[in-house]
């Protein structure tokens, strides 16, 4: 979601800039994921001053195969 600009996008809104939990709580609502399952991921994408070690980003080739997969489909990546 952040490759394709959603996260960033929500993220302008006012009820999500302060809050990573209001922002799990819509991304979990969307996806079916549990929200203790995507706010320690959030937080650390988000947030870089807190500790880094579940931010999805630190595993590059999970990154790269994604990026490849949007690729795939004709997704522009910035």
């Amino acid at each position: 979601m952040k490759e394709l600009g959603i996260i960033d996008m929500l993220q302008k809104e006012p009820c999500f800039m302060s809050s990573v939990n209001n922002l799990a709580t819509v991304l979990s609502a969307i996806t079916g994921e549990k929200v203790g399952t995507l706010q320690p991921i959030l937080n650390p994408m988000l947030n870089k001053s807190n500790a880094q070690k579940n931010n999805p980003y630190k595993s590059t080739s999970t990154v790269d195969k994604v990026k490849a997969q949007l690729t795939n489909f004709g997704v522009i990546l910035k």
